[in-house]
């Protein structure tokens, strides 16, 4: 059962402003410590951090409650799969959060074109073999 949805929109430049302001201050407030590795290898640091930000703030939506409580930008972590498919991973105090209420899923997608970057999540709930295997969290 889908508990809920939520969208983001960035414009890369906005996120190119913060970075010209913060640089590497940018990176640690926005990225885990997982994220802020795979960033130091990108071509393109801003256009991952934007990617980043928009999912995380996505996924905030979803959940209903935006950034606050358990919910904050060092509680989730989203990094690729052994495909590149982005994978939300959830600090172990939002995750034992999840559990009580109920959600077993979480899905993000994350594209870009023309100078912004759009994220989608979905939150689920109930069985995770109703949901399938395809779901991530934790």
């Amino acid at each position: 059962m889908i508990i809920g949805v939520g969208t983001d929109l960035v414009p890369i430049e906005r996120v190119q402003r913060l970075w010209a302001r913060h640089g590497s201050r940018a990176l640690e407030r926005i990225l885990t410590e997982p994220e802020q590795a795979l960033a130091a290898s990108q071509r393109d640091p801003v256009r991952f951090l934007a990617m980043r930000f928009a999912g995380k703030e996505a996924v905030a939506k979803a959940f209903g409650t935006g950034f606050r409580g358990l919910v904050s930008l060092q509680s989730l972590s989203i990094l690729p799969d052994a495909w590149g498919k982005p994978v939300v991973r959830c600090s172990d105090a939002l995750d034992a959060e999840l559990d009580r209420r109920g959600i077993v899923g979480v899905e993000v997608s994350l594209s870009d074109a023309a100078g912004l970057v759009l994220a989608f999540a979905v939150v689920w709930g109930g069985s995770a073999s109703v949901s399938g295997p395809a779901g991530s969290r934790g």
